[in-house]
């Protein structure tokens, strides 16, 4: 039988395991986004995960993309 140590330490290797392979899609889709669309792109997608967009400073003021909660269209995706 496995002692509770045991089981906690393997918990944590597939939660950083879990972590990993989030960070990897997360960086390659905001890279995707950015390379589509720009870095308005970028920011719309952060907007919508609710990511403080205060942290994009002037940007953020002057595009009305950055509203948390709303799907994103992009110009080239509208018909």
């Amino acid at each position: 039988m496995r002692g509770l140590a045991e089981i906690q330490a393997d918990n944590e290797r597939a939660a950083t395991r879990e972590l990993a392979e989030l960070r990897a899609d997360t960086v390659k889709g905001l890279r995707r986004a950015f390379d589509l669309h720009g870095i308005e792109g970028v920011a719309r997608l952060l907007g919508e995960a609710g990511i403080i967009i205060s942290l994009l400073g002037p940007f953020a003021a002057d595009h009305d993309c950055l509203r948390p909660g709303e799907e994103t269209v992009f110009p080239n995706d509208r018909g």
